[in-house]
């Protein structure tokens, strides 16, 4: 120990004891007679960093968020002078769970990480850190942290589970269900890895996997031992989907007849309102689904995105995109060639672009980005000189975006060689002034569905939220999301100088192949018989939209006009939506009061 280095002085041995058995007593949950003890510690030994660093922690737990942090800076302070790095990865810790729950991710994932910094060997600073980055869809860093985690201790149950969560979420769940299982063979709990095995199964489609691998949990259990609720909620997923919807109604209410964390909570009431619906109770299924969306809405992680910001920045494009200024872009953007061998395939969501998608990637010409798009990688690198920067993409700023473009799209799909790639975001619909001045000669291909039916399905949604999705947590400002985007979309298009073609959902459903002839057609690559299996090469894809539980399904006909069971529900959207129902050739709404 360096010079600069001191010690706390030794305690005198009734005070430790007492001390010793305060820790004890805090451990067992009473952190408020532990407290007691802690402060004659203190008040003996003010630099007892231990002492001062376990009441910061009895004051979190006891809702003192406020002292909690000053307690735990000084202890802080107090380990880097007494050199006692566990102690500082501790401190760091909980400083980090204190700065989290005030809302401050960005100050957490430093404490956290200077927590795994000081003591590799202390397992929570790097959990909580994997877990945050986990929270904020920074995946790749996530897996990273629990990666090194399990190398460190292989047996830690959070960063297994975590591990897995990430790879689902980031739309692998085979490779979850592979860890999964790979943790189970290496004798981890069979409860909570089968369970999350069974999860994993049923968002890869493997529903009889997923049924087995749930029969074994319950054939594990103690006879008499309640079903844990999340076992419920899996089993319900799994049930509904194979059209047990008495079981699954059963089992979805037993789960939410539990305590359950927030994310549970509200994955239950998705599930439940699909359920509902299937049973043709809309009444439930609306209660359930505006429920569902108003957990999320009360989380966290949600009220970091601003839906009304969204909205607010399509409005200045919009205007900024005057009819003039698209028609002028249009006719200087005549004398260049760049994306002959680009799509951008747009629509509003839920308007069936995944199942067409999954089409498209069956044809040996075409390749599919998976909403992971390219040209809002370029949208977000031009930040906020975005829309005004477009009108100076002539040159080599140009040049170096269309670079960007393409490495984007070729770290999703490989090299492109002779193929046409298809952009598939359904929201790009609003950046296509952005993409004629790179692409000039990309294609757009406009998926269009009965603005009431997509709206309805927004809301039913359990969307990863950002900014856009936000707005769909209400039914009426789902509404007026699709009459910004969709009117946008109107204002624009006839002075945009890209090929456009749309189709709608409905067509698509009812009469497959002439609907998939147009669009090949339009696209430069004809009909061919590969876009028959189509269903079969999505079994092989990980899919991360909503749509994974029906691509690869047989086409069914129920969600076409599914709203006309919810027009009670629907009428103070009605009117919003009614001018678009006419403009693209739907059935206009007649009033059933």
């Amino acid at each position: 120990m360096t010079a600069s280095m001191t010690a706390p002085a030794p305690l005198p041995p009734a005070l430790q004891q007492a001390f010793e058995q305060a820790v004890v007593t805090h451990r067992g949950g009473h952190p408020d007679q532990a407290e007691a003890v802690y402060r004659q510690v203190l008040e003996q030994a003010p630099a007892h960093a231990e002492a001062r660093h376990l009441l910061a922690i009895a004051r979190l737990q006891q809702g003192d968020v406020a002292q909690a942090d000053q307690q735990a800076q000084q202890a802080l302070a107090d380990a880097h002078q007494q050199g006692n790095q566990a102690l500082v990865a501790k401190a760091c810790n909980t400083r980090g769970n204190i700065v989290a729950a005030l809302g401050k991710p960005d100050a957490a994932l430093k404490l956290f990480a200077a927590a795994e910094q000081a003591d590799p060997s202390f397992a929570d600073g790097a959990f909580n850190l994997g877990t945050v980055l986990l929270s904020l869809d920074r995946l790749d860093e996530a897996r990273a942290v629990f990666q090194r985690l399990l190398a460190r201790h292989p047996g830690h149950q959070g960063a297994i589970n975590n591990l897995g969560a990430a790879l689902i979420k980031d739309g692998r769940p085979t490779e979850a269900a592979d860890h999964y299982r790979a943790a189970l063979d290496a004798g981890g709990p069979t409860a909570t890895l089968g369970i999350n095995l069974a999860s994993a199964l049923e968002l890869a489609n493997q529903l009889e996997a997923a049924q087995e691998a749930l029969e074994t949990v319950v054939a594990g259990l103690a006879e008499g031992e309640a079903l844990p609720a999340q076992l419920l909620l899996v089993r319900g997923r799994v049930a509904r989907r194979q059209g047990n919807l008495d079981q699954a109604a059963a089992d979805i209410a037993a789960a939410l007849s539990q305590p359950l964390q927030p994310s549970d909570q509200i994955e239950a009431l998705f599930v439940q309102g699909l359920i509902f619906d299937q049973q043709n109770k809309p009444a439930e299924a609306f209660a359930a689904f505006r429920d569902g969306n108003a957990v999320v809405a009360t989380q966290p992680a949600s009220q970091r995105h601003d839906g009304a910001a969204y909205l607010r920045d399509l409005e200045v494009a919009g205007l900024w995109f005057t009819p003039q200024r698209l028609t002028t872009m249009a006719d200087r953007a005549k004398r260049r060639s760049e994306g002959e061998n680009v799509v951008f395939f747009v629509g509003f969501p839920r308007s069936g672009t995944t199942l067409m998608e999954q089409v498209l990637e069956a044809h040996p010409r075409l390749v599919t980005t998976m909403e992971s798009s390219p040209l809002e990688v370029v949208h977000r690198r031009l930040g906020r000189a975005y829309p005004e920067v477009v009108e100076r993409l002539d040159g080599q700023a140009g040049e170096r975006l269309r670079e960007a473009f393409f490495e984007a799209a070729e770290a999703v799909v490989g090299p492109l060689g002779d193929q046409i790639l298809v952009d598939k975001m359904p929201l790009n619909i609003t950046l296509l002034g952005l993409a004629q001045a790179l692409f000039p000669r990309a294609r757009v291909l406009v998926a269009l569905r009965d603005p009431r039916d997509a709206v309805l399905s927004c809301f039913m949604q359990n969307f990863r939220l950002n900014p856009a999705m936000a707005n769909f947590l209400d039914i009426e400002q789902a509404a007026r999301t699709y009459a910004t985007v969709m009117g946008m979309w109107q204002a624009q298009q006839p002075h945009l100088g890209l090929r456009c073609h749309s189709y709608r959902y409905e067509d698509l459903v009812e009469q497959f192949t002439p609907t998939v002839e147009a669009v090949l057609d339009f696209l430069g690559v004809g009909w061919d018989a590969a876009v028959e299996q189509y269903r079969e090469k999505a079994q092989g894809r990980q899919i991360v939209t909503p749509s994974y539980r029906d691509v690869t399904a047989p086409l069914f006909t129920r969600a076409m006009g599914r709203w006309q069971a919810y027009q009670a529900q629907l009428a103070p959207v009605l009117p919003i939506l009614e001018p678009f129902v006419e403009a693209f050739g739907y059935p206009p709404t007649v009033d059933q009061a």
